[in-house]
């Protein structure tokens, strides 16, 4: 009998309680736009299933404590797709929103050409979704910023 006893302890100490020594990391990033490459302030952070969140700093910038490897960060903007990360060990410094409405491009692109041709900008709105997800390059130049769209 005692032999099972000290068996079912050590068992016990090797199996189950180093689920229960994982240490709560400290988790820091900033959040850019990734067109603009600027800060992106106001973007609601969620940790796993949590209904009630935090939003980050004016500066893009956040600061996660008490959170566990593995758990899922979900981060949410109007305009931006969202975005689902994991924890890890290495935590990422940056973290890029895209932007997926027209009203976000407004706001950060002073022109948009598509296929070697400026689009006037009242043409915008009529842009197709589906030219974002080709391949595009940011070109800033003086403090003004040209979306460039090769759809081909």
């Amino acid at each position: 009998m005692k032999k099972f006893l000290y068996c079912f302890v050590y068992c016990s100490m090797v199996c189950i309680l180093p689920g229960y020594s994982q240490s709560p990391l400290t988790y820091q990033s900033v959040i850019i736009d990734s067109i603009t490459r600027k800060p992106l302030p106001n973007v609601r952070i969620y940790v796993d299933k949590d209904t009630v969140g935090m939003k980050n700093h004016l500066n893009g910038t956040f600061q996660l404590t008490n959170v566990k490897k593995g758990s899922i960060v979900r981060f949410k903007k109007t305009g931006y797709r969202w975005l689902n990360m994991e924890i890890t060990d290495n935590p990422v410094k940056i973290i890029e929103m895209v932007p997926t409405t027209h009203s976000a491009l407004h706001n950060q692109v002073d022109e948009i050409e598509v296929n070697g041709k400026p689009l006037p900008k009242e043409e915008w709105n009529d842009l197709n979704p589906a030219y974002f997800n080709s391949v595009s390059v940011l070109i800033m130049d003086n403090k003004k910023s040209k979306l460039v769209i090769t759809t081909k």
